[in-house]
């Protein structure tokens, strides 16, 4: 008799390790889809926006395309600049990469940038591709000048003509941002931006270690991105 019990009572604790671990992964499942709810729905108002930008540009245009052409992006990189539920900081200078969101065509012009801050900060604007020589290191090969922000929320980078940059396929783009400064994320999966804390980074010279794998359910996505033109190639 006593047996018996013992061999329910440890039925009863294993089926109640299952429905505890069939919850964890509802519950994780659950804020992975209202965070990619929320990516798509941002994404899709700004895509709007930029195809009312671009036929109203076209219809009202009177001036050369040369003048008008930072209105005409039609391709955005990286992540929503949109508040989420946590916050990354890092006390030194650290450069986040977006390996989630590789350069999708070659020849892609980066025309600027938008990210949402909950500090004021300051930010440049990084191009990352494979090492040549070395199929386990990246270079930095583009660098923004320093752009100070010293509102939060919402911002908007549109690159002087000069400062824009070709990018190539499966290169990635990055923001070296300062100490202490705040931007949201969410780490539910939808997203695989690493850090590297670096006290400088030069253009050609400055060398990371490639990742030997990208994170998965834990991965972050940081609200920034970056916009430029496809429709030159």
């Amino acid at each position: 008799m006593q047996t018996k019990i013992q061999d329910n009572e440890q039925k009863i604790a294993t089926l109640e390790e299952q429905v505890s671990r069939q919850k964890q992964e509802l519950d994780y499942e659950i804020k992975r889809s209202e965070v990619l709810e929320k990516e798509t729905a941002a994404l899709k108002e700004d895509l709007t926006q930029a195809r009312n930008t671009i036929k109203n540009t076209f219809i009202a245009l009177t001036g050369t395309f040369e003048e008008r052409q930072e209105e005409l992006f039609d391709c955005y990189i990286g992540y929503a600049p949109i508040d989420r539920n946590k916050t990354y900081s890092s006390p030194v200078k650290t450069l986040l990469v977006d390996f989630g969101n590789p350069v999708p065509a070659d020849n892609v012009i980066i025309c600027g940038a938008e990210l949402y801050n909950k500090t004021p900060m300051t930010v440049q604007f990084c191009l990352i591709r494979p090492a040549y020589v070395n199929p386990n290191a990246l270079v930095v090969e583009r660098i923004s000048p320093e752009y100070e922000f010293t509102t939060t929320g919402k911002q908007k980078v549109v690159f002087p003509r000069t400062q824009r940059f070709s990018a190539s396929k499966d290169s990635w783009l990055g923001v070296y941002i300062s100490p202490s400064a705040d931007l949201p994320y969410d780490d539910i999966g939808t997203g695989k931006v690493l850090d590297f804390h670096l006290t400088q980074i030069t253009p050609m010279e400055t060398v990371l270690q490639k990742p030997a794998s990208l994170p998965g359910r834990d991965g972050k996505a940081i609200s920034f991105r970056f916009f430029g033109i496809t429709f030159m190639n």
